[in-house]
């Protein structure tokens, strides 16, 4: 358990609170493809946050294992998506594209906020290829 975040972590998997429910699934779809790759971004401490309709925000893969608070050392940006649907998300979240799982919540990015949050995600098997509508699901 990370005494930080209440987060318990396996391996390389970080598990949402325990105290959250079931909630419904955040959905969007991919408005801009995005292919940078960098580090040295401070994650910020939130372990949730909650997507409202028509927020546009930034997804990050990385294969790094870093929790709430933490800096991130490498990551590949790969979308910019538009909420759909709003709702929760928390730590340990899983992200689909297109239906399949691609990753695993670990963490925020704050920098270019109000515009917009660059939501970090731990990569199952690599970075996928993100188009133009593709469909997005945090669950």
């Amino acid at each position: 358990m990370n005494e930080k975040t209440g987060c318990a972590q396996e391996g390389a998997q970080i598990k949402r609170p325990n105290y959250y429910g079931e909630k419904r699934a955040i959905l969007g779809e991919s408005i801009a493809e995005v292919n940078a790759r960098g580090g040295g971004l401070q994650l910020s401490k939130n372990w949730s946050r909650s997507l409202k309709i028509g927020e546009i925000h930034e997804i990050m893969l990385t294969d790094s294992v870093a929790s709430p608070g933490e800096a991130l050392t490498e990551f590949t940006a790969i979308a910019f998506f538009e909420v759909s649907q709003g709702g929760h998300s928390v730590i340990g979240d899983k992200l689909y594209l297109d239906g399949v799982e691609v990753g695993v919540l670990i963490g925020y990015e704050m920098n270019h906020m109000p515009n917009h949050m660059n939501i970090v995600f731990k990569s199952k098997d690599g970075v996928p290829e993100f188009n133009l509508e593709s469909k997005i699901r945090i669950q």
